[in-house]
Protein backbone atom coordinates (compact mmCIF):
# COMPACT_ATOMS: atom_id res chain seq x y z
CA UNK A 1 0.00 0.00 0.00
CA UNK A 2 1.33 3.41 -0.94
CA UNK A 3 2.46 5.35 2.10
CA UNK A 4 1.82 9.01 2.71
CA UNK A 5 4.61 11.34 1.64
CA UNK A 6 5.07 14.20 4.07
CA UNK A 7 7.25 17.13 3.03
CA UNK A 8 8.12 19.39 5.96
CA UNK A 9 9.79 22.76 5.51
CA UNK A 10 12.72 23.05 7.89
CA UNK A 11 12.35 26.81 7.91
CA UNK A 12 9.31 26.50 10.17
CA UNK A 13 9.70 28.42 13.42
CA UNK A 14 8.04 27.85 16.78
CA UNK A 15 4.39 28.83 16.79
CA UNK A 16 2.32 29.92 19.73
CA UNK A 17 0.52 27.23 19.85
CA UNK A 18 2.75 14.44 37.19
CA UNK A 19 -0.35 12.35 38.47
CA UNK A 20 -3.10 11.31 36.16
CA UNK A 21 -5.43 14.11 35.12
CA UNK A 22 -9.09 13.91 36.00
CA UNK A 23 -10.91 11.54 33.68
CA UNK A 24 -13.00 13.47 31.17
CA UNK A 25 -16.74 13.36 31.54
CA UNK A 26 -17.00 13.15 35.34
CA UNK A 27 -20.03 15.44 35.61
CA UNK A 28 -22.46 15.92 38.46
CA UNK A 29 -25.14 18.38 39.51
CA UNK A 30 -24.50 20.35 42.71
CA UNK A 31 -26.86 22.50 44.75
CA UNK A 32 -25.88 26.04 45.72
CA UNK A 33 -26.86 27.73 48.98
CA UNK A 34 -29.77 29.54 47.27
CA UNK A 35 -31.21 26.26 46.01
CA UNK A 36 -30.15 26.61 42.39
CA UNK A 37 -28.35 23.73 40.73
CA UNK A 38 -25.25 23.79 38.56
CA UNK A 39 -23.74 21.07 36.40
CA UNK A 40 -20.01 20.77 37.02
CA UNK A 41 -17.12 18.60 35.80
CA UNK A 42 -14.15 17.34 37.78
CA UNK A 43 -10.91 19.04 36.68
CA UNK A 44 -7.29 19.05 37.74
CA UNK A 45 -4.96 16.48 39.23
CA UNK A 46 -3.81 15.33 42.67
CA UNK A 47 -2.21 18.67 43.51
CA UNK A 48 -5.06 20.93 42.53
CA UNK A 49 -8.53 19.57 41.77
CA UNK A 50 -11.88 21.27 41.67
CA UNK A 51 -15.30 21.20 39.98
CA UNK A 52 -15.92 23.55 37.07
CA UNK A 53 -19.05 24.57 35.17
CA UNK A 54 -19.14 24.91 31.39
CA UNK A 55 -18.77 28.70 31.72
CA UNK A 56 -15.46 28.27 33.54
CA UNK A 57 -16.69 29.06 37.07
CA UNK A 58 -15.03 26.91 39.72
CA UNK A 59 -17.08 25.61 42.64
CA UNK A 60 -16.12 24.38 46.09
CA UNK A 61 -18.12 22.44 48.64
CA UNK A 62 -19.20 24.18 51.84
CA UNK A 63 -20.86 21.65 54.12
CA UNK A 64 -23.86 20.19 52.30
CA UNK A 65 -24.02 22.96 49.70
CA UNK A 66 -21.70 24.39 47.06
CA UNK A 67 -20.55 27.90 46.23
CA UNK A 68 -18.48 29.65 43.61
CA UNK A 69 -14.83 29.67 44.63
CA UNK A 70 -13.91 32.95 46.32
CA UNK A 71 -10.51 34.66 46.23
CA UNK A 72 -9.25 32.68 49.22
CA UNK A 73 -10.23 29.36 47.65
CA UNK A 74 -8.52 30.30 44.39
CA UNK A 75 -5.42 31.28 46.36
CA UNK A 76 -5.39 27.85 47.98
CA UNK A 77 -5.63 26.26 44.53
CA UNK A 78 -2.64 28.32 43.40
CA UNK A 79 -0.68 27.21 46.43
CA UNK A 80 -1.43 23.64 45.46
CA UNK A 81 -0.11 24.37 41.98
CA UNK A 82 3.05 25.93 43.42
CA UNK A 83 3.57 22.83 45.55
CA UNK A 84 3.37 20.80 42.37
CA UNK A 85 5.78 23.12 40.55
CA UNK A 86 8.42 22.88 43.24
CA UNK A 87 8.08 19.12 43.63
CA UNK A 88 8.14 18.44 39.92
CA UNK A 89 11.21 20.60 39.40
CA UNK A 90 13.05 18.41 41.89
CA UNK A 91 11.69 15.26 40.29
CA UNK A 92 12.58 16.15 36.71
CA UNK A 93 16.02 17.47 37.68
CA UNK A 94 16.80 14.21 39.47
CA UNK A 95 15.96 12.22 36.33
CA UNK A 96 17.90 14.43 33.90
CA UNK A 97 20.94 12.16 33.73
CA UNK A 98 19.11 8.85 34.01
CA UNK A 99 20.51 6.15 31.72
CA UNK A 100 18.30 4.09 29.46
CA UNK A 101 15.99 1.69 31.26
CA UNK A 102 17.16 -1.74 30.14
CA UNK A 103 17.61 -5.24 31.50
CA UNK A 104 15.73 -7.02 34.24
CA UNK A 105 14.21 -4.76 36.90
CA UNK A 106 11.91 -5.49 39.81
CA UNK A 107 9.07 -3.30 41.03
CA UNK A 108 6.85 -3.55 44.11
CA UNK A 109 3.05 -3.38 44.25
CA UNK A 110 1.49 -3.34 47.72
CA UNK A 111 -2.24 -4.07 47.92
CA UNK A 112 -3.80 -1.92 50.65
CA UNK A 113 -7.26 -2.11 52.20
CA UNK A 114 -8.88 -0.26 55.09
CA UNK A 115 -10.98 -1.11 58.13
CA UNK A 116 -14.01 0.30 56.27
CA UNK A 117 -13.07 -0.57 52.67
CA UNK A 118 -11.91 -3.97 51.41
CA UNK A 119 -11.19 -5.36 47.95
CA UNK A 120 -14.08 -6.93 46.05
CA UNK A 121 -14.34 -10.71 46.03
CA UNK A 122 -11.74 -12.17 43.66
CA UNK A 123 -9.66 -9.00 43.58
CA UNK A 124 -6.83 -10.65 45.46
CA UNK A 125 -3.07 -11.05 45.36
CA UNK A 126 -3.30 -13.84 42.77
CA UNK A 127 -5.29 -11.64 40.37
CA UNK A 128 -2.95 -8.68 40.67
CA UNK A 129 0.06 -10.94 40.23
CA UNK A 130 -1.39 -11.84 36.83
CA UNK A 131 -2.27 -8.24 35.94
CA UNK A 132 1.25 -7.14 36.82
CA UNK A 133 3.33 -9.95 35.35
CA UNK A 134 1.51 -12.58 33.28
CA UNK A 135 2.53 -12.67 29.63
CA UNK A 136 -0.41 -11.84 27.34
CA UNK A 137 -2.86 -11.61 30.23
CA UNK A 138 -6.28 -11.33 28.56
CA UNK A 139 -9.00 -11.88 31.16
CA UNK A 140 -11.33 -9.28 32.69
CA UNK A 141 -11.03 -7.04 29.62
CA UNK A 142 -7.23 -6.74 29.74
CA UNK A 143 -5.08 -7.00 26.60
CA UNK A 144 -1.82 -7.61 28.40
CA UNK A 145 -0.09 -7.12 31.72
CA UNK A 146 1.91 -4.17 33.02
CA UNK A 147 5.06 -6.15 32.25
CA UNK A 148 3.79 -6.76 28.70
CA UNK A 149 3.21 -3.03 28.25
CA UNK A 150 6.74 -1.96 29.13
CA UNK A 151 8.25 -4.84 27.18
CA UNK A 152 6.35 -3.69 24.09
CA UNK A 153 7.38 -0.06 24.49
CA UNK A 154 11.05 -0.96 24.86
CA UNK A 155 11.05 -3.60 22.10
CA UNK A 156 11.86 -6.19 24.74
CA UNK A 157 14.95 -4.56 26.25
CA UNK A 158 13.22 -3.52 29.51
CA UNK A 159 12.09 -6.60 31.44
CA UNK A 160 10.04 -5.28 34.36
CA UNK A 161 8.50 -7.71 36.83
CA UNK A 162 6.71 -6.97 40.10
CA UNK A 163 6.55 -8.44 43.56
CA UNK A 164 2.88 -8.20 44.57
CA UNK A 165 2.14 -8.39 48.31
CA UNK A 166 -0.94 -7.94 50.46
CA UNK A 167 -3.61 -6.92 51.00
CA UNK A 168 -2.17 -5.02 53.93
CA UNK A 169 -4.69 -3.44 56.33
CA UNK A 170 -4.23 0.29 56.95
CA UNK A 171 -4.59 1.57 60.50
CA UNK A 172 -7.33 4.09 59.76
CA UNK A 173 -10.36 4.73 57.54
CA UNK A 174 -9.84 5.39 53.85
CA UNK A 175 -11.50 8.76 54.49
CA UNK A 176 -8.64 9.75 56.77
CA UNK A 177 -6.00 9.26 54.07
CA UNK A 178 -8.18 10.64 51.27
CA UNK A 179 -9.43 13.76 53.04
CA UNK A 180 -8.39 16.94 51.25
CA UNK A 181 -6.69 20.02 52.65
CA UNK A 182 -7.84 23.57 51.90
CA UNK A 183 -5.77 23.67 48.72
CA UNK A 184 -7.28 20.45 47.35
CA UNK A 185 -4.44 18.05 48.16
CA UNK A 186 -4.83 14.62 49.73
CA UNK A 187 -3.51 14.95 53.27
CA UNK A 188 -1.67 12.11 55.07
CA UNK A 189 -0.91 9.62 52.28
CA UNK A 190 2.70 9.67 53.46
CA UNK A 191 1.51 8.05 56.70
CA UNK A 192 -0.14 5.29 54.70
CA UNK A 193 3.01 4.63 52.67
CA UNK A 194 5.17 4.34 55.78
CA UNK A 195 2.61 2.14 57.57
CA UNK A 196 2.32 -0.46 54.84
CA UNK A 197 6.04 -0.55 54.01
CA UNK A 198 6.84 -1.25 57.64
CA UNK A 199 4.18 -3.97 57.78
CA UNK A 200 5.65 -5.90 54.84
CA UNK A 201 9.32 -5.39 55.73
CA UNK A 202 9.72 -9.05 56.64
CA UNK A 203 8.16 -10.22 53.35
CA UNK A 204 10.36 -8.38 50.85
CA UNK A 205 13.88 -7.02 50.54
CA UNK A 206 13.50 -3.34 49.67
CA UNK A 207 17.07 -3.30 48.34
CA UNK A 208 15.74 -5.32 45.36
CA UNK A 209 13.96 -2.19 44.15
CA UNK A 210 17.07 0.01 44.05
CA UNK A 211 17.85 -0.25 40.35
CA UNK A 212 21.05 1.76 40.18
CA UNK A 213 22.69 1.06 43.52
CA UNK A 214 22.40 4.63 44.78
CA UNK A 215 20.88 3.53 48.08
CA UNK A 216 17.34 4.62 47.21
CA UNK A 217 14.36 2.58 46.04
CA UNK A 218 13.13 3.74 42.62
CA UNK A 219 9.49 3.55 43.66
CA UNK A 220 6.96 1.65 45.75
CA UNK A 221 3.45 1.38 44.34
CA UNK A 222 0.32 1.20 46.50
CA UNK A 223 -2.86 -0.18 44.96
CA UNK A 224 -5.67 0.63 47.37
CA UNK A 225 -9.17 -0.84 47.73
CA UNK A 226 -12.15 1.03 46.33
CA UNK A 227 -12.42 4.02 44.03
CA UNK A 228 -10.03 6.84 43.25
CA UNK A 229 -11.08 10.46 43.11
CA UNK A 230 -9.74 11.05 39.57
CA UNK A 231 -12.49 9.02 37.91
CA UNK A 232 -15.52 9.61 40.06
CA UNK A 233 -14.68 8.62 43.62
CA UNK A 234 -15.90 10.75 46.51
CA UNK A 235 -13.91 13.75 47.74
CA UNK A 236 -12.61 11.65 50.64
CA UNK A 237 -10.99 9.02 48.40
CA UNK A 238 -7.34 9.20 47.37
CA UNK A 239 -6.44 10.72 44.01
CA UNK A 240 -3.96 8.44 42.16
CA UNK A 241 -0.58 10.16 42.07
CA UNK A 242 3.17 9.98 42.44
CA UNK A 243 4.97 11.95 45.12
CA UNK A 244 7.80 11.90 47.67
CA UNK A 245 7.71 11.37 51.40
CA UNK A 246 10.27 14.14 51.83
CA UNK A 247 8.04 16.65 50.01
CA UNK A 248 5.35 16.59 52.68
CA UNK A 249 5.59 19.36 55.23
CA UNK A 250 8.05 18.06 57.81
CA UNK A 251 8.27 14.83 55.84
CA UNK A 252 11.11 12.36 55.88
CA UNK A 253 12.14 9.28 53.94
CA UNK A 254 11.81 5.79 55.39
CA UNK A 255 14.82 3.49 55.62
CA UNK A 256 14.38 -0.28 55.47
CA UNK A 257 16.81 -3.02 54.47
CA UNK A 258 19.57 -0.45 54.20
CA UNK A 259 17.89 1.64 51.47
CA UNK A 260 15.88 4.85 51.49
CA UNK A 261 12.20 4.84 50.49
CA UNK A 262 11.05 8.24 49.26
CA UNK A 263 9.32 8.02 45.87
CA UNK A 264 5.92 6.35 45.87
CA UNK A 265 2.90 6.15 43.61
CA UNK A 266 -0.62 4.86 44.08
CA UNK A 267 -3.80 4.01 42.22
CA UNK A 268 -7.16 2.41 42.94
CA UNK A 269 -8.91 -0.93 42.61
CA UNK A 270 -12.09 0.21 40.86
CA UNK A 271 -12.84 2.06 37.65
CA UNK A 272 -15.99 3.96 38.54
CA UNK A 273 -18.31 2.14 40.93
CA UNK A 274 -17.89 -1.56 40.19
CA UNK A 275 -15.45 -2.25 37.35
CA UNK A 276 -11.88 -3.41 37.86
CA UNK A 277 -9.54 -0.54 37.08
CA UNK A 278 -7.19 -1.12 34.18
CA UNK A 279 -3.43 -0.70 34.04
CA UNK A 280 -3.36 2.77 32.44
CA UNK A 281 -2.94 4.60 35.73
CA UNK A 282 -0.24 2.18 36.93
CA UNK A 283 1.70 2.65 33.67
CA UNK A 284 1.25 6.44 33.81
CA UNK A 285 2.50 6.74 37.37
CA UNK A 286 5.34 4.28 36.87
CA UNK A 287 6.42 6.29 33.83
CA UNK A 288 6.73 9.31 36.11
CA UNK A 289 9.13 7.19 38.14
CA UNK A 290 11.26 6.98 35.01
CA UNK A 291 11.21 10.75 34.60
CA UNK A 292 8.49 11.35 32.02
CA UNK A 293 6.57 14.62 32.51
CA UNK A 294 2.83 15.18 32.32
CA UNK A 295 1.83 16.20 28.80
CA UNK A 296 -1.65 17.54 29.55
CA UNK A 297 -2.33 21.20 30.30
CA UNK A 298 -2.06 21.09 34.09
CA UNK A 299 -3.83 24.46 34.42
CA UNK A 300 -6.73 23.31 32.19
CA UNK A 301 -6.29 26.48 30.15
CA UNK A 302 -7.53 24.93 26.90
CA UNK A 303 -4.28 23.59 25.43
CA UNK A 304 -4.62 20.22 23.74
CA UNK A 305 -1.31 18.74 24.83
CA UNK A 306 -1.18 15.19 23.48
CA UNK A 307 -4.76 14.13 24.20
CA UNK A 308 -5.53 10.44 23.89
CA UNK A 309 -2.38 9.85 21.84
CA UNK A 310 -0.10 9.75 24.89
CA UNK A 311 -0.07 7.76 28.11
CA UNK A 312 1.15 10.93 29.82
CA UNK A 313 -2.02 12.80 28.87
CA UNK A 314 -5.53 11.34 28.60
CA UNK A 315 -4.35 8.11 26.95
CA UNK A 316 -4.12 6.39 30.32
CA UNK A 317 -7.94 6.10 30.23
CA UNK A 318 -8.25 4.50 26.77
CA UNK A 319 -10.32 1.33 26.79
CA UNK A 320 -11.30 2.05 30.41
CA UNK A 321 -7.61 1.93 31.23
CA UNK A 322 -7.18 -1.57 29.79
CA UNK A 323 -5.34 -0.42 26.65
CA UNK A 324 -3.16 2.63 27.29
CA UNK A 325 -1.54 3.76 24.03
CA UNK A 326 2.00 3.08 22.99
CA UNK A 327 4.74 5.40 24.13
CA UNK A 328 5.10 8.14 21.54
CA UNK A 329 8.29 8.61 19.51
CA UNK A 330 9.45 11.25 22.00
CA UNK A 331 8.69 9.09 25.06
CA UNK A 332 10.61 6.12 23.63
CA UNK A 333 13.51 8.39 22.74
CA UNK A 334 13.55 9.90 26.23
CA UNK A 335 13.58 6.42 27.79
CA UNK A 336 16.56 5.37 25.66
CA UNK A 337 14.65 2.72 23.74
CA UNK A 338 14.41 4.06 20.19
CA UNK A 339 16.29 6.95 18.62
CA UNK A 340 14.49 8.51 15.65
CA UNK A 341 16.08 8.56 12.20
CA UNK A 342 17.17 12.07 11.25
CA UNK A 343 15.85 13.40 7.95
CA UNK A 344 17.92 15.86 5.91
CA UNK A 345 16.95 19.20 4.42
CA UNK A 346 16.25 17.52 1.08
CA UNK A 347 12.87 16.02 0.32
CA UNK A 348 12.80 12.43 1.50
CA UNK A 349 10.46 9.62 0.54
CA UNK A 350 9.79 7.07 3.26
CA UNK A 351 8.37 3.73 2.18
CA UNK A 352 7.09 0.79 4.20
CA UNK A 353 6.86 2.86 7.38
CA UNK A 354 5.85 0.31 9.98
CA UNK A 355 3.46 1.35 12.75
CA UNK A 356 4.67 2.04 16.27
CA UNK A 357 2.82 -1.09 17.45
CA UNK A 358 5.27 -3.11 15.34
CA UNK A 359 8.25 -1.08 16.58
CA UNK A 360 8.51 0.81 13.32
CA UNK A 361 11.10 3.53 12.89
CA UNK A 362 10.29 7.08 13.86
CA UNK A 363 11.79 10.17 12.24
CA UNK A 364 13.04 13.56 13.37
CA UNK A 365 13.44 16.82 11.46
CA UNK A 366 15.51 19.45 13.26
CA UNK A 367 15.20 23.18 12.94
CA UNK A 368 18.75 24.01 11.75
CA UNK A 369 18.65 27.32 13.63
CA UNK A 370 17.66 25.69 16.93
CA UNK A 371 18.49 22.04 17.65
CA UNK A 372 16.09 22.06 20.62
CA UNK A 373 13.19 22.48 18.21
CA UNK A 374 12.25 19.56 16.04
CA UNK A 375 9.42 17.57 14.47
CA UNK A 376 8.75 13.89 15.06
CA UNK A 377 6.98 11.57 12.62
CA UNK A 378 5.45 8.26 13.63
CA UNK A 379 2.93 5.83 12.16
CA UNK A 380 0.07 5.19 14.59
CA UNK A 381 -2.36 2.43 13.63
CA UNK A 382 -5.18 0.83 15.62
CA UNK A 383 -3.43 -2.37 16.60
CA UNK A 384 -1.68 -3.71 19.68
CA UNK A 385 -1.63 -1.16 22.50
CA UNK A 386 -2.90 1.49 20.06
CA UNK A 387 -6.12 -0.44 19.40
CA UNK A 388 -8.34 2.24 20.98
CA UNK A 389 -6.72 5.36 19.54
CA UNK A 390 -9.29 7.92 18.33
CA UNK A 391 -7.52 8.18 14.96
CA UNK A 392 -4.94 6.36 12.85
CA UNK A 393 -2.32 7.52 10.41
CA UNK A 394 0.82 9.63 10.44
CA UNK A 395 1.26 11.60 13.66
CA UNK A 396 3.41 14.71 13.43
CA UNK A 397 4.54 16.24 16.72
CA UNK A 398 6.25 19.57 17.31
CA UNK A 399 8.79 19.75 20.14
CA UNK A 400 10.31 22.96 21.47
CA UNK A 401 12.48 21.79 24.34
CA UNK A 402 13.36 24.05 27.25
CA UNK A 403 14.93 22.40 30.32
CA UNK A 404 13.28 24.78 32.79
CA UNK A 405 9.84 24.16 31.30
CA UNK A 406 10.39 20.40 31.51
CA UNK A 407 11.70 20.54 35.06
CA UNK A 408 8.66 22.48 36.23
CA UNK A 409 6.36 19.96 34.50
CA UNK A 410 4.55 22.65 32.50
CA UNK A 411 5.39 21.28 29.05
CA UNK A 412 1.97 22.14 27.61
CA UNK A 413 0.87 24.73 30.15
CA UNK A 414 1.10 28.46 29.48
CA UNK A 415 2.11 30.64 32.39
CA UNK A 416 0.31 33.84 33.33
CA UNK A 417 1.78 37.15 34.33
CA UNK A 418 2.63 37.08 38.02
CA UNK A 419 1.63 33.46 38.57
CA UNK A 420 3.59 31.00 40.69
CA UNK A 421 5.77 29.90 37.77
CA UNK A 422 6.73 33.37 36.59
CA UNK A 423 7.48 34.32 40.18
CA UNK A 424 10.01 31.49 40.08
CA UNK A 425 11.50 32.92 36.86
CA UNK A 426 9.91 30.47 34.42
CA UNK A 427 7.74 31.69 31.54
CA UNK A 428 5.97 29.65 28.91
CA UNK A 429 3.73 31.08 26.20
CA UNK A 430 3.04 28.02 24.02
CA UNK A 431 2.71 24.25 23.99
CA UNK A 432 6.09 22.54 23.90
CA UNK A 433 5.18 18.99 22.86
CA UNK A 434 1.98 18.64 20.91
CA UNK A 435 0.69 17.35 17.60
CA UNK A 436 -0.12 19.07 14.34
CA UNK A 437 -3.84 18.51 13.82
CA UNK A 438 -4.62 17.32 10.30
CA UNK A 439 -8.09 18.90 10.54
CA UNK A 440 -6.61 22.20 11.83
CA UNK A 441 -8.70 21.90 15.01
CA UNK A 442 -6.28 23.05 17.68
CA UNK A 443 -8.27 21.81 20.65
CA UNK A 444 -10.32 24.91 21.43
CA UNK A 445 -13.43 23.15 20.15
CA UNK A 446 -12.92 19.90 22.03
CA UNK A 447 -15.77 20.80 24.41
CA UNK A 448 -19.25 21.38 23.00
CA UNK A 449 -21.74 24.05 24.08
CA UNK A 450 -22.84 21.93 27.05
CA UNK A 451 -19.29 21.45 28.25
CA UNK A 452 -19.15 17.83 27.11
CA UNK A 453 -15.96 16.51 25.55
CA UNK A 454 -16.29 16.16 21.78
CA UNK A 455 -14.41 13.02 20.80
CA UNK A 456 -15.11 13.38 17.06
CA UNK A 457 -12.49 16.09 16.63
CA UNK A 458 -9.65 13.82 17.75
CA UNK A 459 -10.76 11.31 15.13
CA UNK A 460 -9.44 13.64 12.43
CA UNK A 461 -6.10 14.58 13.94
CA UNK A 462 -3.71 12.26 12.10
CA UNK A 463 -2.66 12.39 8.45
CA UNK A 464 -4.12 11.97 5.92
CA UNK A 465 -7.49 13.53 6.67
CA UNK A 466 -9.60 13.79 3.53
CA UNK A 467 -7.45 15.56 0.95
CA UNK A 468 -5.07 16.88 3.60
CA UNK A 469 -1.94 14.76 3.27
CA UNK A 470 0.89 17.27 3.57
CA UNK A 471 2.34 19.77 5.99
CA UNK A 472 4.40 22.68 4.68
Amino acid sequence: MKKTLLTAALSLVAVAMMAVPAKRGQWKTVTLADGTTVRVELRGDEFNHYWQAADGTRYVQNGNTWQAADAQSLLMMKRGAMRRATANRLRMASKRNTKAFTGQKKGLIILVDFPDKQFRSGHDQALYERIANEKDYSENGFRGSVSDYFSAQSNGVFDLKFDVVGPVRAAKSYKYYGGSSSDGNDEPVDELVKEVCQQIDGQVNFADYDWDGDGEVEQVFLLYAGQGQADGGANNTIWPHEYWLTSYQGGSALKLDGVKIDTYACSCELNGVNGLDGLGTICHEFSHCMGLPDLYDISYGGNFGMGDFSLMDMGSYLGDGMTPPNYTAWERWFSGWAEPVELSENDTTITNMLPLSKNGDTYVIYNPANHNEYYLLENRQRMGWDINLPSHGLMVSHVDYDPDIWEYNIVNTCTERGDEYEQAGVKNDHQRLTIFHADNEDGSGYYDYSGNYNTTSEQHDLYPYGSLDSLT
